[in-house]
């Protein structure tokens, strides 16, 4: 049975379907990476395909139904777009690179509020970064720490449950890098 969600999503990327729907892959703050049917997305009179651009931060309504890979948009509306720079390539490919990392090491469904966090800050704050390619490997390292794949060299546990890994010699550990460039921004 199917039930009427609400959440925030950032479009992580997008694909055609048949003429006029559009499926895309969101990151949503409570529901975790989810993709979702909007059909009739790409009808002019619609209006609402340039919702649908990479990196715009959403709210959404959808039907989501346990077990259904893709779950069924109702509404649509944005309310901030990484347009504004637009004018510089440098910067806007960063970000696309950014968002095709967490699009790549989310889980679908898995549900991690810090990871959203970490995406809309990091679009806040790339405009803003005196070195946009600094602050990109803080957003990998941040990442990398929230989803638990941070490695360790001294620590021969899990950075994000702490689990004691089992049969495991030795780790790479960072931490003290990580505190000397985290407030980098």
């Amino acid at each position: 049975m199917s039930k009427i969600l609400k959440d925030y999503a950032v479009v992580l990327r997008t694909f055609d379907y048949g003429e006029s729907s559009i499926i895309a892959v969101l990151l949503t703050r409570m529901n975790g990476k989810i993709r979702v049917l909007a059909k009739g997305a790409k009808r002019r009179k619609n209006g609402v395909s340039g919702s649908f651009m990479t990196g715009n931060i959403c709210e959404i309504v959808f039907y989501s139904s346990v077990g259904r890979g893709l779950q069924i948009l109702k509404e649509i509306s944005c309310s901030s777009s990484f347009e504004s720079v637009g004018k510089d390539l440098k910067r806007l490919s960063i970000f696309q690179a950014a968002l095709q990392v967490v699009d790549r090491s989310v889980i679908e469904l898995e549900t991690d509020e810090g990871v959203f966090d970490l995406v809309e800050n990091f679009s806040a704050i790339l405009p803003l970064a005196v070195d946009p390619w600094a602050a990109f490997f803080i957003f990998e390292v941040k990442l990398l720490k929230l989803t638990g794949f941070f490695p360790s060299l001294t620590l021969l546990e899990c950075e994000r449950c702490g689990k004691k890994l089992a049969g495991e010699d030795f780790g790479i550990n960072a931490s003290t890098w990580y505190a000397s460039v985290k407030n980098a921004l």
